[in-house]
């Protein structure tokens, strides 16, 4: 019995050697193109605004605001963050008062004391001078806390506690300051970076 041969063209080129070709071409073309869907979606911002102070800035489009979050003027987070602690902005806004006669290092030290008093587990990374916030002068402070994330849709599932890597950007006016906190799972937080960099480039102040 002799085997069977592969159909071949006239020219002697495999019919399903072409025909593999046809499909790895298409499979790349899929591949490239929801590439570059993907990155079109990525690039795509939101303006959120608070309309009491004026401040405004944007978030990626995928990112949801949230409302009536206690103690702050704008929120956002990240609904597609793999980790249980999804990646989150919030911003603070408090009147300087005169009278205390503090200066912007007071500030940041009160601000410290603060999250050491509030947050589990906390440890601070670094106090450092950042780039100027919407022309006005920022200062960074980076630390890190414990979390034990809550599901809304399944309250009784056990989850591990994460650890959260955070920065507060604080942008000092005349009469104000503004604490913008950017925060998320440690593991995924430098991968955020860019991101992180765009909405502050993106604040503007009134």
């Amino acid at each position: 019995m002799t085997a069977s041969s592969q159909p071949t063209s006239p020219a002697g080129i495999s019919i399903n050697w072409r025909s593999d070709v046809a499909v790895v071409v298409c499979l790349a073309v899929a591949l490239v193109a929801g590439w570059f869907f993907k990155g079109a979606v990525q690039g795509q911002r939101q303006t959120i605004e608070d309309p009491l102070t004026g401040l405004r800035l944007s978030v990626p489009a995928t990112w949801q605001a949230d409302q009536d979050v206690p103690n702050v003027i704008l929120a956002a987070s990240d609904g597609h963050s793999a980790s249980t602690f999804k990646t989150k902005l919030t911003v603070v806004s408090r009147q300087i008062d005169a009278s205390a006669g503090l200066d912007a290092g007071q500030i940041v030290e009160r601000v410290v004391q603060q999250h050491e008093s509030e947050l589990l587990g906390y440890h601070l990374l670094a106090i450092e001078p950042a780039s100027d916030v919407a022309a006005s002068p920022a200062q960074k402070i980076s630390y890190a806390y414990v979390v034990q994330p809550e599901s809304v849709d399944r309250p009784f599932q056990a989850s591990l506690p994460v650890v959260v890597e955070a920065a507060d950007y604080l942008v000092f006016t005349a009469d104000r300051y503004y604490i913008l906190t950017l925060a998320g799972d440690s593991q995924d937080f430098e991968s955020q970076a860019q991101v992180f960099e765009q909405i502050l480039k993106s604040v503007s102040l009134p």
